[in-house]
C-alpha cells in the first residue's frame, strides 16, 4: 500500500497536514515479472583409484531428464491445446513472456512426450468407458482461427467428449 497526501492547497498554497479518514483508493493490479528458474544440475564422473573404472553419477529419480521441467512442458502443450497456438506462435509467446528461446522442434518434442506419458491413462479411460452399458457423448465447436494462415476459410474444429454417467 502506498499513501499519498497532498503538500499544499490546490486554491491558497497553504501546507498541508493530516490524514483523510476515508481516502480516495485507487487499485492497480499487476502482474509480477516472470523469470525461469534454472537449476543446473552438475554430474560428476570420478575414476576409482583401484580399477580405474570412470563412473558418472546420476540425476535423482525427481529430476526430468530433459532440459525443460513438468511445468514449462505442461504450459507448452496448454498454449498448443486448451488455446491452440501453432509451434511458432507458442515460439514467440515462450521468448516474449519468459525470455526463453525454445525451438519450433523442441516444442514437438515436449508435446511427444505429454501424448507417451498420457498414452496408457487415456487407454484405461477409454477402455472403462467401452465397458460401461450407457457412454454419452457431447459434441462441441471449436474456432480454430487463422493465426497461422492455415485456415483461411475460418471453419471450426470439433471436440468430443464420451463417458459414462
Amino acid at each position: 500500500m502506498e499513501v499519498h497526501h497532498p503538500d499544499a492547497c490546490r486554491r491558497c498554497g497553504l501546507l498541508l497536514q493530516g490524514e483523510d479518514p476515508a481516502p480516495l483508493r485507487q487499485q492497480v493490479i499487476e502482474i509480477p515479472p516472470i523469470t525461469p528458474v534454472v537449476i543446473e544440475h552438475r554430474l560428476h564422473r570420478l575414476v576409482c583409484p583401484c580399477c580405474s573404472t570412470r563412473t558418472c553419477a546420476t540425476l535423482p529419480a525427481d529430476v526430468e531428464a530433459t532440459s525443460y521441467g513438468p511445468k514449462l512442458s505442461a504450459l507448452v502443450c496448454l498454449l498448443g491445446s486448451a488455446f491452440p497456438l501453432s509451434f511458432s506462435k507458442t515460439q514467440v509467446l515462450l521468448d516474449q513472456l519468459l525470455g526463453e528461446e525454445i525451438s519450433c522442434w523442441t516444442i514437438v518434442t515436449i508435446h511427444r512426450g505429454l501424448s507417451a506419458a498420457l498414452e496408457q491413462p487415456m487407454n484405461q479411460a477409454s477402455a472403462f468407458a467401452r465397458q460401461q452399458p450407457v457412454v454419452y457423448v457431447v459434441e462441441t465447436g471449436a474456432p480454430t482461427g487463422n493465426a497461422d494462415g492455415g485456415n483461411p476459410d475460418g471453419k471450426h474444429g470439433w471436440q468430443w467428449v464420451m463417458g459414462p454417467l
